[in-house]
């Protein structure tokens, strides 16, 4: 439930930076993050490897591994070293921003259950006020300074969340360069 919760929260923080580019996003596929682009082409993390599939035709697909191999339907794909070093890029920068917005999912819990601390920090303020050494001025304060906290947090994800964007526009120009440099790739009308 945790988990499902700041993985919510961190899509919903990243939809706004990500929606600047109208044809990239980032969706939820099952309870893992995946890159769409062009709300056609998928990539996503799938152990230790990145795989990169068409929404039309999942029966294609293209793997890039750990060890930076490239296989196109379950069958290697031999490169030469530009080819190599794109891979390997892609690779990085792509297990990079899965990395990243894992981490932004789980701040954003935790931003969201100090959500509900102040709501407790509220009830507790209100029952306070009656006594005469804790006035609605003070409550205002805490509240305020419970508020800005939270504020302040945010924007960090959101700053996160840019440079994720960043990330997916390098991710996207080297996915076109792979392309470009892989007639195997060419092969597929949709990568």
């Amino acid at each position: 439930m945790k988990k499902w919760i700041g993985l919510t929260f961190c899509c919903a923080i990243l939809s706004l930076p990500l929606f600047a580019n109208d044809h990239r996003d980032i969706k939820m596929k099952g309870m893992k993050p995946a890159i769409s682009i062009d709300d056609e082409i998928v990539i996503r993390k799938q152990g230790r490897s990145i795989v990169i599939e068409c929404e039309e035709e999942p029966s294609d697909f293209v793997e890039i591994t750990r060890h930076y191999e490239l296989f196109i339907n379950n069958s290697q794909v031999e490169t030469d070293e530009h080819q190599d070093v794109l891979i390997r890029e892609y690779y990085d920068v792509g297990m990079e921003v899965f990395e990243e917005v894992k981490e932004i999912g789980w701040e954003g819990a935790r931003i969201g259950l100090s959500g509900v601390g102040i709501g407790v920090k509220a009830i507790v303020g209100v029952a306070r006020m009656l006594l005469p050494d804790y006035s609605s001025e003070d409550f205002e304060n805490d509240m305020e300074q419970a508020g800005e906290d939270i504020e302040l947090r945010a924007e960090a994800l959101e700053e996160r969340g840019e440079w994720i964007d960043e990330q997916l526009d390098t991710l996207e120009s080297v996915h076109n360069q792979l392309l470009e440099a892989m007639p195997e790739l060419q092969n597929l009308d949709w990568f």
